[in-house]
């Protein structure tokens, strides 16, 4: 899948204001199928596409940024939403996922396996002490390629650019 940037979503990077916050919980008031209602969204983000973002210079062309993010360890996408994502009031999942139970994956790769990864790949990571380390190998996640395809093809957003990761600080 290529990432490669529209003109118009070009602009989406330049005038991104990098201090936006996607959290994984978010509850906002807004309108869908002609009702004000409140929204519930849990491990997504909000997408919405151009018509939505008429107040926005620049969204209203490109529609809402959204971020999907992946392991520690692959790529991350930023998005922007469409105009044919009513069915999920406009959400974006928000992460790759993991499809393992917790018990299954836990310390499937040994820390030294995980720091040859990153290593391998240019990735520097940062307080890496804590055990959590290991639950953000990529071994855990679903392949962000196959996210990617779903979400493309099921026009829920636009990929506007493919960030590969190159330092990683733990909490």
């Amino acid at each position: 899948m290529s990432a490669k940037p529209s003109k118009k979503s070009s602009g989406v990077i330049r005038k991104w204001n990098s201090s936006t916050i996607w959290p994984h919980i978010l509850v906002s008031q807004e309108s869908h199928y002609d009702k004000d209602i409140w929204v519930h969204r849990n491990g997504t983000s909000r997408a919405y596409g151009p018509s939505r973002m008429q107040h926005h210079p620049l969204f209203k062309e490109t529609g809402e940024p959204t971020f999907i993010p992946s392991s520690m360890s692959t790529e991350a996408y930023l998005c922007v939403g469409t105009d044919n994502n009513a069915s999920s009031f406009y959400s974006c999942n928000h992460g790759a996922g993991k499809p393992l139970k917790k018990l299954m994956r836990l310390f499937r790769a040994i820390k030294t396996e995980l720091d040859t990864k990153l290593q391998a790949r240019g990735v520097k990571l940062y307080n890496g002490r804590s055990s959590k380390v290991i639950e953000q190998d990529s071994s855990n996640y679903k392949r962000i390629e196959d996210i990617m395809a779903s979400v493309t093809n099921n026009e829920i957003v636009k990929p506007v650019a493919k960030m590969q990761p190159i330092s990683i600080i733990m909490y």
